[in-house]
């Protein structure tokens, strides 16, 4: 997610499980961010979220830096 990048709330089109894997997170803590359902989480290089793509989410990255995390859908 390119620096300064918001992604409107949205769901996916299929029922799908989404894992999200922090692997270069620059920034201060919660520059990176991503929001499921009513819960907000902050981006760490290393750690992971599954979530239901069916739940609105949106993403954020107010860092300096491009974030990149790796997706894998079950």
């Amino acid at each position: 997610l390119e620096s300064g990048t918001h992604v409107p709330e949205h769901t996916g089109p299929d029922p799908v499980t989404r894992y999200h894997l922090g692997v270069i997170v620059p920034g201060a803590p919660g520059d990176a961010r991503l929001r499921v359902g009513d819960t907000v989480h902050a981006w760490a290089e290393g750690e992971s979220l599954v979530f239901s793509d069916t739940t609105p989410h949106e993403a954020w990255n107010d860092g300096a830096d491009d974030r990149v995390v790796l997706v894998i859908d079950v």
